[in-house]
C-alpha cells in the first residue's frame, strides 16, 4: 500500500493545482510554483525521490492515525455517533516532541483537527488542540493522542493482527 500512497500523494498535488487554478489564488500559486521549480532544478531523480518519500510519509502517517482506531463498518455503527463523535472515535492525534518530527508529519500529527476542520490551514491546528481537548472533556468524549513510536507500535500490532498472526492486545 505504500506504492499506492505514492499515487495518492501525486493526486493530492494535482488537486492542489486544480484548486489554485479554480480560485485564482496568486499567493498560493507563487509559493507552490517555487516548490515545484526547486524540484525541477534539482533534477528528475531528486524530484522522483521527493515524491516517493512524500508518498511513503503520507502512507505511514495516515495509516497510523486511522487504522488502529474504531472502525465504523455498518450504518448501525455510524448511526451511534454524530459527525464530531465519529471523528473522535476513528482518529488519533500524535504528540511529536522534536522540530524534525513536526516537520516530517507536516501538520498531520493533528489528525483529529484536520478531520473536524478540513479547510483550516494546517499551521493553525496546534492552537486548536486545547479547544478540542476542552470540548472533549466537557462532552465526555475520549481525546486520543499518543507519541510517535507508541502510535507506530500500535499500528504494527494492528497490521500483524489483520495479517492473521496475532490478537490485538488491549492497551
Amino acid at each position: 500500500f505504500y506504492i499506492i500512497s505514492f499515487f495518492t500523494f501525486v493526486s493530492w498535488r494535482i488537486q492542489s493545482l486544480q484548486w489554485i487554478y479554480r480560485h485564482k489564488d496568486i499567493n498560493e500559486l507563487t509559493l507552490t510554483s517555487i516548490g515545484y521549480l526547486w524540484l525541477v532544478f534539482l533534477g528528475w531523480q531528486v524530484a522522483l525521490g521527493s515524491i516517493l518519500l512524500g508518498g511513503f510519509l503520507v502512507a505511514i502517517i495516515v495509516t497510523a492515525t486511522h487504522q488502529s482506531e474504531d472502525m465504523l463498518d455498518t450504518l448501525s455503527d455510524m448511526s451511534k455517533y454524530s459527525f464530531v463523535e465519529s471523528q473522535f472515535a476513528t482518529t488519533r492525534d500524535v504528540h511529536t516532541k522534536s522540530i524534525l518530527m513536526n516537520y516530517l508529519w507536516g501538520g498531520m500529527q493533528y489528525q483529529l483537527e484536520h478531520h473536524l476542520f478540513p479547510t483550516m490551514p494546517k499551521y493553525r491546528y496546534k492552537a486548536l488542540v486545547p479547544i478540542i481537548k476542552q470540548f472533549a472533556l466537557e462532552n465526555g468524549i475520549e481525546y486520543r493522542v499518543d507519541g510517535v513510536w507508541k502510535l507506530w507500535q500500535k499500528n504494527f500490532k494492528t497490521l500483524k493482527h489483520f495479517a492473521g498472526s496475532s490478537p490485538i492486545e488491549e492497551q
